[in-house]
């Protein structure tokens, strides 16, 4: 009899494992072909990669040059982690019925990939969310909320140059800014079913109701706080999510508008949950409550008009000048004050009749046009134009009369002299690639100049408007400079310069990976300074904007790039070298990581791309290309968790990763280039270590 029992026991066990082996295979399916796939590491030897000591060396590697095939695993590895006893009761955090999460009294860091789902491998609510109290406590200090209509059908990079620009915005009105509580990734290296299993899809084309997504139209709702680190950012400016907002005014997640924007109805329905009742009507029972949140909208139109240059505030000096008067009001045009000054002396026509269409002229071109203006008669002029009597000379039919420049603007401050004292002004923003402003990074500070009364102050403006929520209608995104405005003085533009830099940063568990590609890199190059360059492929080719038409044309200009790159690398090691030698100091040693050695005509390169094609990825492998993929490891996925099978994410680290190489090279016409550019700034790289082109 325990004989039969015992066949029975068994048989029944096998049939279980082979229905969970199979549950587990339709579950993760198989990586989407063509793709690099989740590799163990391509160039992973043990000579090379750090490993712990238990880590048994990989079996794989061949005798020259420890390369390792690539191995493909079927999913991602399963990080979720069981929900922690004692917590809160569970909240709607995507608003569509999922449950979620988090952990009570938690007010640490979250551990690096560490996560608490609802039992179907979601993540939960961000365990860095603040409670209610100190929602207030943050809102209280401030003038109240400042809203955007945010364009959440872009990526992750222009979106982080719209949060820039709204930082600043919420700080030079003294407001607590209120960011989107998720964005949305564009793509997912694995098949749908696994993806979803850890993000929400959306089909763009209905969220955003448009066809510009027809070819791709899916896309998943991943929380901001995988892309940005909240808590540093608010050391910096109070600042809190859309999610947060509807709790502290008693509205359901779910009420939070799929498309970015600010639903003008349903968040001023109700008065915050801190209310006084006096304000919230005298009857907490009634629907229609009294203290519903006040709103101000910044039309569109109003922010910078064809005949405005937008800035962040009006120095004293420069209303002193231009006969500011604060009192003219054009409700209309949401105008608050008014240049009084009209005269225009002929130096401020000459200065006019060279503006382009951003009505602004680069310093370069204000000192030209000056210096252009001739005085016809023989004199001498000051800084200002007024005429200085004429040395006498002897003059005869054989010498014409020499004409002098009416201004004298050789050096800066003699520039700024002669533009305040003609009705122009100095302002400060930075210089764009080319020409354009698709990067904006926060490198290359540059002067330019302005009319005076085409200036609107930010603060000026809005600074006075008392309601709870301040609202920028629409986008004020594309053609415009870093911060969407420019500065007044070098100090205002040095505050947003820091800001970018050091308060606004990718998570830290972003930030920990890419030093560890660094570290593999270094190792693959034997300790040698390694290359590295961005390529824009795949919606680039269709929107026309690719750097190259075909694959090897790009490549191609890549490498030739790299190649000057690695003679700049030389250049600095020699420069390094005699200054060490003149100053009678020992050359830094091994530690110094700017000061390896230059690397090789053969080193191999690392390169982050969307490229997806089987031969253009097959022939960069066989002309020296490491990619992502061959440095990641399955520690690396166990430890940061489910966000990597995200390219956008994936992105995220690339971009640190790309930050940290000797020289970098990318596409000036890429976002993605900016954040890399603005992150190598912020760790202080020489600027002659990167080209954007």
């Amino acid at each position: 009899m325990w004989r039969k029992t015992s066949f029975l026991v068994l048989a029944f066990t096998s049939i279980f494992i082979l229905f969970q082996t199979v549950d587990i295979s339709r579950a993760f399916g198989q990586a989407k072909t063509g793709l690099v796939g989740w590799r163990s590491g391509r160039y992973q030897p043990q000579q090379q990669l750090e490993h712990s000591p238990s880590s048994p060396s990989s079996p794989d590697a061949d005798h020259d040059g420890g390369r390792v095939e690539p191995t493909h695993a079927a999913h991602p590895p399963d990080t979720s982690t069981v929900k922690p006893e004692g917590s809160d009761a569970l909240d709607d955090f995507y608003g569509d019925g999922d449950k979620t999460t988090k952990a009570a009294n938690d007010n640490t860091k979250p551990q690096i990939g560490t996560t608490s789902d609802d039992g179907k491998g979601r993540p939960s609510r961000p365990d860095d969310e603040l409670s209610l109290q100190e929602i207030w406590k943050m809102v209280s200090r401030t003038k109240g909320f400042y809203a955007r209509d945010y364009s959440l059908r872009l990526g992750w990079n222009n979106m982080r140059y719209i949060l820039e620009a709204s930082v600043l915005h919420a700080r030079l009105l003294n407001r607590t800014l209120i960011l989107p509580s998720f964005v949305y990734a564009r793509a997912c290296e694995f098949d749908i079913d696994v993806c979803s299993t850890y993000a929400d899809p959306v089909n763009r084309n209905e969220v955003f109701n448009t066809d510009e997504f027809k070819h791709s139209p899916l896309a998943w709702k991943m929380p901001i706080s995988k892309f940005i680190d909240l808590p540093l950012l608010r050391q910096a400016q109070p600042v809190i999510l859309v999610s947060e907002y509807l709790r502290l005014h008693g509205l359901p997640l779910s009420a939070e508008a799929q498309a970015g924007n600010w639903d003008r109805s349903t968040y001023h329905s109700k008065p915050n949950l801190f209310a006084d009742v006096a304000v919230r009507g005298g009857n907490e029972d009634e629907e229609d409550l009294g203290g519903k949140p006040t709103l101000f909208v910044v039309e569109n139109e109003w922010f910078d008009p064809e005949d405005t240059l937008r800035v962040d505030r009006l120095p004293q000096d420069y209303q002193t000048r231009g006969g500011w008067d604060p009192r003219a009001i054009d409700v209309e045009k949401g105008r608050y004050g008014e240049w009084t000054e009209t005269e225009k002396s002929a130096a401020y026509l000459q200065l006019e009749g060279a503006l382009g269409d951003e009505h602004v002229l680069s310093w370069t071109q204000a000192r030209s046009v000056l210096e252009s203006m001739l005085d016809p008669v023989d004199t001498e002029t000051d800084g200002t134009g007024d005429d200085m009597p004429g040395r006498s000379r002897a003059r005869s039919a054989k010498f014409a009369p020499r004409r002098r420049a009416v201004f004298d603007v050789e050096t800066d401050d003699k520039l700024e002299n002669v533009l305040r004292a003609n009705g122009w002004e100095v302002l400060y923003t930075y210089e764009g690639a080319l020409g354009m402003e698709f990067l904006k990074s926060v490198s290359g500070p540059v002067r330019q100049a302005a009319p005076r009364s085409s200036l609107r102050g930010l603060v000026e403006d809005y600074a006075h408007i008392t309601t709870d929520v301040l609202l920028l209608e629409g986008e004020v995104h594309h053609g415009r400079k870093p911060g969407s405005l420019r500065f007044t003085t070098e100090e205002g533009r040095d505050v947003f310069t820091n800001i970018v830099r050091q308060a606004i940063h990718t998570p830290h568990e972003v930030l920990e990976l890419a030093g560890k590609i660094d570290s593999r890199m270094t190792r693959l190059v034997q300790g040698r300074q390694w290359m590295a360059a961005h390529m824009r492929r795949g919606d680039f080719i269709d929107t026309g904007l690719v750097m190259e038409k075909t694959f090897r044309a790009h490549f191609d200009r890549i490498v030739d790039r790299l190649a000057v790159g690695r003679h700049m690398l030389r250049q600095i090691a020699e420069e390094k070298i005699s200054s060490s030698v003149d100053r009678d100091m020992e050359p830094p040693g091994p530690g110094c990581k700017t000061c390896s050695p230059p690397p090789k005509d053969d080193d191999p390169f690392y390169l982050a791309t969307d490229e997806r094609t089987p031969e253009a990825l097959e022939y960069m492998m066989e002309h020296g290309v490491i990619f992502i993929n061959d440095l990641l490891t399955s520690d690396d996925h166990q430890t940061y968790g489910w966000p990597l099978i995200f390219t956008d994410v994936l992105g995220l680290v690339e971009q640190a990763v790309l930050s940290r190489a000797s020289y970098f090279y990318a596409h000036a016409l890429s976002s993605v280039a900016g954040g890399v550019v603005n992150l190598r700034d912020a760790r202080g790289a020489d600027p002659r270590t990167y080209l954007v082109d």
